[in-house]
């Protein structure tokens, strides 16, 4: 994660960073703004992705049932056992 921080304020390194603020070459204010918009950025991809893959998961699960967080009605006791236990597995 570092690496793409750094990128974002660019510079190559934490010393570089820390070496410009020093002679003035960058503010640090103007540093940790960028930071945080990188980390809040890098955050929402997080989530996006764990979204993504949760609905993945529970299409997969639940046999494309549309989203549905139940075994269909017609699905047998085995079944619905199945359904119950990958969700188990997952908790």
């Amino acid at each position: 994660m570092l690496p793409n921080i750094l990128r974002k304020v660019r510079f190559g390194t934490l010393d570089e960073l820390y070496a410009s603020i020093g002679y003035g070459g960058t503010t640090a204010v103007k540093s940790v703004a960028r930071i945080k918009d990188e980390l809040l950025r890098l955050g929402r991809l997080k989530a996006e992705k764990a979204a993504a893959a949760a609905r993945t998961t529970a299409a997969g699960l639940f046999g494309g049932s549309g989203g549905r967080l139940f075994p269909s009605a017609s699905a047998t006791r085995a079944e619905a056992a199945q359904v119950v236990s990958r969700v188990l597995e997952l908790a």
